[in-house]
């Protein structure tokens, strides 16, 4: 992992273009994308824990009033990420309670 293209051609004894005219083609593209998704899965199940106490700090940072709304909006798109890549059912459950307090939040802004 993390090879150039250039490496991974001479790695299995292709031509760069070869490997480039590879990269184009949608099955290749797609086993790409399950590799990644599958690291992703393996590191957040490995470190589920550490994860989820991501999650609740973000969730507290997020919800919290008294921090710069710069910062709040950051740490909502830092949920928003873990949650497009993540498939773990304990941080999906952070993130739906998460998605519960931003609502509850923005309906109290909206009341003010």
């Amino acid at each position: 992992m993390g090879d150039t293209v250039a490496e991974a051609a001479e790695k299995i004894s292709v031509s760069e273009r070869t490997a480039y005219r590879w990269l184009q083609e949608k099955r290749v593209k797609q086993a790409i994308r399950e590799g990644r998704q599958l690291g992703i899965r393996l590191a957040l199940s490995a470190n589920a824990d550490v994860a989820t106490f991501a999650m609740r700090t973000l969730k507290e940072i997020i919800v919290d009033e008294s921090v710069a709304a710069g910062t709040r909006v950051r740490a909502s798109l830092g949920v928003l990420q873990l949650a497009s890549q993540a498939d773990s059912d304990d941080v999906r459950e952070d993130v739906e309670e998460i998605k519960e307090e931003l609502r509850k939040f923005h309906d109290e802004e909206r009341t003010f």
